[in-house]
């Protein structure tokens, strides 16, 4: 079996929209372990993008979504919730790189609606 060039590399992903899950995508092809990590309150905004099978929508059934996140693992957490930020900070913690396309400062300093997940460089 020919090994692929990123196979070892692990993955935190934490993209949800436009070109963060087609880099994320293209990271797992080539052979790194993607652990996709979404929020319950905003998952990936490509779930509700159409085309959707059988012409049904729903979180699970758009083709969109299924393609970017082909070879992924995946993970739902309540970021709002300490345990929640706890997994993902172990995550992370585990990964060799983290991918975000969030806004500027999202991950340290978000609005005051939003909890402060203090995942930083």
């Amino acid at each position: 079996m020919v090994q692929k060039i990123l196979e070892g590399v692990k993955i935190a992903d934490f993209t949800w929209a436009l070109v963060g899950p087609i880099t994320t995508n293209m990271l797992s092809i080539f052979g790194a372990e993607v652990i996709k990590i979404e929020g319950r309150a905003r998952p990936d905004s490509r779930r509700i993008a159409a085309p959707f099978k059988d012409n049904i929508p729903g979180l699970n059934r758009s083709c969109n979504f299924n393609t970017y996140n082909l070879g992924k693992k995946s993970i739902a957490l309540n970021l709002a919730n300490k345990k929640g930020i706890e997994i993902a900070k172990r995550i992370v913690k585990w990964a060799d790189v983290v991918v975000e396309n969030f806004a500027g400062t999202a991950m340290t300093c978000p609005p005051k609606t939003l909890p402060v997940i203090m995942l930083d460089w």
